[in-house]
């Protein structure tokens, strides 16, 4: 993206964990991988979402930010409805990485925007 012209110098970096860039439509879809297995700090970190997606959107301003996580099965307990129903609410899209499905998901997810 820098070398396109198309990154805006910010204080600080964000790297996702996987990035797919649509040149036609200007769209960035960025997906973050969240594992856990034990209680521990990766569970507030699915709670920045939008904090992500506004400092993408400083970074790239000609494109618009799609966001969405791939979550460990970890996060299907009932305490992490909260997060779900935050993520919903503010149309976060919320992949499970056992999902038989997962791959396909993510491809309709990206190529239809969904």
């Amino acid at each position: 993206m820098k070398k396109l012209g198309e990154y805006t110098e910010k204080e600080k970096q964000l790297n996702p964990d996987e990035c797919y860039l649509d040149d036609i439509s200007k769209t960035i879809h960025i997906i973050e991988k969240k594992f856990q297995q034990t209680s521990g700090s990766v569970d507030e970190k699915i709670q920045t979402a939008i904090f992500k997606k506004e400092f993408y959107e400083e970074q790239y301003p000609n494109y618009k930010i799609k966001y969405c996580y791939c979550l460990s099965d970890w996060f299907k307990q009932s305490k992490y409805k909260p997060e779900m129903r935050y993520l919903m609410k503010y149309g976060f899209k919320v992949f499970w990485g056992k999902d038989t499905l997962y791959q396909n998901n993510i491809l309709d997810w990206i190529v239809n925007n969904l």
